[in-house]
């Protein structure tokens, strides 16, 4: 449906479109967390005094929703096609308050697999980098950062938990080291009762320390939900998507050449998270299209 409503809208319209929705969401995200520590009105109701979830059902789905809405803007942004000259302050607004929401989520798999994706993106870039333009960003971020977490310290104290938890000192038979271990496991055994076809699309769960989860990631959840086929089929989609973008990368300019790096993380971070279920998952295949059709009938959607 997105495809087919932006097919004739002019790509740089599309972007502001998506541009705003991260301005917007980051921008609810950023004030309900310092609202609610401050005791102030807050544009949530479940608003979380230490994770940005700007209204979104779980801080992870928040999280997968800033990673992908980056994944689009930020290719764009150092693209053929976007008009240097008419380089927007709201648009560069947009992708720096989206990055503080990215880490405000607290989602530790998508902040690692994201960054990977810029540290791919750099080295892939490394010969058109301005260490000048670089360092200031850079600089920029870490000072506003610092001031937030300065701002919002149970929100820096839940960060570093997650973080310490999570990899740096992870504990022997806690729900944080034994989850990833567990999830493949339950997945695993699912599949062996139907490894053909599944048992039953969203019906795959597991318990641990007394909860219920549902499994997690999207290769796991495929292959305990949907079996062989499922899995495969995916495994099939992924590929004829790596395929697509790179046939369209025409030169180091090009978004799709810009936008390979990005794919890699989003698919590193599946391994743990489910994005295919993800409306801005679709989005982000619907923009591959539409550029795809933009560009091949013009090189210059200003014109």
């Amino acid at each position: 449906m997105f495809y087919v409503a932006f097919l004739e809208v002019a790509i740089d319209k599309i972007i502001k479109i998506l541009s705003v929705s991260v301005f917007l969401a980051a921008t609810i995200g950023i004030y309900d967390i310092v609202a609610i520590n401050y005791s102030f009105p807050t544009f949530s109701y479940d608003a979380s005094p230490i994770q940005i979830t700007s209204g979104f059902q779980h801080f992870g789905t928040a999280a997968d929703y800033i990673q992908i809405m980056l994944s689009i803007l930020i290719p764009f942004q150092i693209s053929e096609y976007y008009d240097g000259k008419k380089r927007n302050v709201f648009d560069l607004t947009s992708l720096f308050l989206g990055l503080i929401f990215l880490i405000g989520t607290g989602r530790v798999s998508v902040i690692i697999s994201f960054l990977f994706s810029l540290v791919l993106l750099f080295i892939v870039n490394i010969q058109l980098v301005k260490i000048k333009k670089i360092l200031m960003y850079v600089g920029f971020s870490a000072v506003s950062l610092f001031l937030f977490f300065a701002l919002i310290p149970s929100f820096f104290n839940n960060l570093i938990y997650r973080i310490n938890s999570r990899i740096l000192e992870r504990q022997a038979h806690s729900l944080e080291a034994d989850f990833f271990v567990q999830n493949g496991k339950a997945s695993l055994q699912l599949f062996a009762q139907n490894p053909i076809h599944g048992v039953g699309f969203g019906i795959g769960h597991f318990k641990l320390d007394e909860f219920d989860f549902s499994i997690h990631g999207t290769f796991f959840k495929l292959l305990a939900e949907t079996g062989m086929l499922g899995f495969l089929g995916y495994i099939v989609f992924i590929i004829a998507i790596f395929k697509f973008v790179y046939s369209n990368c025409n030169n180091r300019k090009s978004f799709f050449y810009q936008m390979l790096p990005m794919l890699f993380g989003i698919f590193i971070s599946s391994i743990y998270n489910t994005h295919f279920l993800r409306i801005e998952f679709w989005v982000l295949l619907a923009t591959i299209l539409v550029f795809v059709n933009k560009t091949k009938s013009t090189r210059n959607i200003y014109k």
